[in-house]
């Protein structure tokens, strides 16, 4: 199956799903396989945070993370 993954940042970064580059954030319902995705975002301060989503087949995963707060602000 297939899914959905929306994720932004503060302040916006690089977008990389599953160690590929897709666009700077944000990134707005980017279809995928599903199943667990690797994320990587990188902000222009080279801040990096990498974490892992489960996306379900027909279903959307939403993150959103602070580099200022070092936390996810919305999930």
């Amino acid at each position: 199956g297939r899914g959905l993954i929306t994720i932004s940042s503060i302040p916006k970064a690089r977008v990389l799903v599953d160690g590929k580059f897709i666009r700077n954030s944000p990134l707005y319902r980017f279809d995928v396989a599903a199943g667990t995705r690797t994320i990587t975002l990188v902000d222009p301060e080279d801040r990096q945070k990498t974490f892992t989503v489960p996306v379900g087949a027909n279903s959307e995963v939403r993150r959103v993370w602070s580099f200022d707060e070092d936390r996810f602000i919305s999930q």
